[in-house]
């Protein structure tokens, strides 16, 4: 319990720091057409997170040490995009560094579980790049998502609280993972408060750092802790299948995909649901878990391939549901 509670008095002496000098030197979010919100919020909680997360890594492993160190990167990327806006183009460059960085490391995958009826399926020369296009895809998916109060955060919440299910007999892991979201549930309740002197933001520093943490957490709970991949991709279901989805939604009204519009389903709820960042991430969340709880009991009961086709054909229906949606 100790623990718990020392990395929660950190946490939010960082914060309250962390606010304070966002302010001081203008690291704001400034409100426009664009944004839901109407005032200027400190983009601090990134920073904030990235230093806890950085002082709790000291007691554990050098796997997870190397992770929270080469995430640096992509929050500094992400700090100076809150900055100066840098052309989508130029970001995806430098979010690039760090994942090659890592995968150079040897965090990456070479193959992507053992199934039935095909046995194992090796990535083979193809593993470098296969790495690189999931971490950079989960990372811009995270950027995408991050457009109500709360909602980034969530959804690496639940991700987390999932690996610490999935996980048998690391004990150290376990306790990493607890901790961490002892403070990322105090980040969200300063998320989505409306009092100014809490409230901050995770920024695109805080939303490209979580993606690519949890990108390489994934790759290491496979790697080292063994666990099929055929668990794993549902900690990130709801996240990818929104992210492929605008995608092909922009290219078939030949919208420019990088640039930021309120075509996402989080707007679609929040702008037909009382405008409530509070109900449109509760609702988002219960979806992210739904998802997840039928991924892990298919494959839990009827084996890894059924988990993969079932993961295929939710993403088609939630593909359909949300063309039908958008045309209407």
């Amino acid at each position: 319990m100790f623990i718990y509670i020392k990395y929660l008095f950190i946490y939010i002496i960082i914060h309250f720091i962390s606010i304070f000098l966002s302010k001081k030197y203008g690291l704001v979010d400034e409100p426009n057409r664009r944004k839901i919100h109407n005032k200027r919020i400190p983009c601090s909680s990134g920073i904030a997170l990235y230093i806890v997360l950085l002082i709790i890594s000291f007691d554990l492993n050098t796997n997870i040490q190397k992770i929270i160190f080469y995430s640096s990167i992509s929050l500094f990327v992400g700090l100076v995009d809150d900055i100066f806006a840098l052309k989508p183009e130029l970001k995806i460059f430098f979010i690039s560094l760090p994942i090659f960085l890592l995968i150079d490391q040897g965090y990456y995958l070479t193959n992507i579980g053992q199934y039935e009826y095909f046995g194992v399926i090796n990535l083979g020369k193809y593993s470098f790049i296969f790495t690189f296009l999931c971490v950079n895809l989960l990372m811009n998916a995270f950027n995408y998502n991050d457009g109500v109060d709360g909602l980034g955060l969530s959804q690496f919440i639940i991700p987390l609280i999932y690996f610490t299910f999935l996980i048998n007999e690391n004990l150290e892991i376990k306790i990493f993972f607890n901790v961490i979201n002892t403070c990322l549930i105090l980040a969200l309740i300063f998320n989505i408060t409306n009092n100014e002197n809490y409230k901050s933001f995770l920024g695109n520093s805080g939303s490209l750092l979580i993606g690519f943490i949890l990108s390489f957490l994934i790759i290491y709970l496979h790697i080292i802790e063994n666990i099929h991949p055929a668990y794993l991709i549902w900690a990130v279901s709801y996240i990818v299948y929104e992210f492929l989805v605008i995608t092909i939604i922009r290219l078939i009204k030949k919208k420019n995909i990088f640039l930021p519009s309120k075509d996402h389903f989080h707007h679609l709820i929040f702008y037909n649901f009382k405008k409530s960042h509070i109900f449109t991430t509760i609702l988002i969340s219960f979806i992210s878990i739904t998802f997840i709880t039928c991924g892990y009991f298919v494959t839990n009961i009827f084996g890894f391939i059924y988990s993969l086709l079932l993961f295929v054909l939710i993403f088609f229906i939630y593909l359909g549901a949300r063309l039908l949606f958008y045309t209407k």
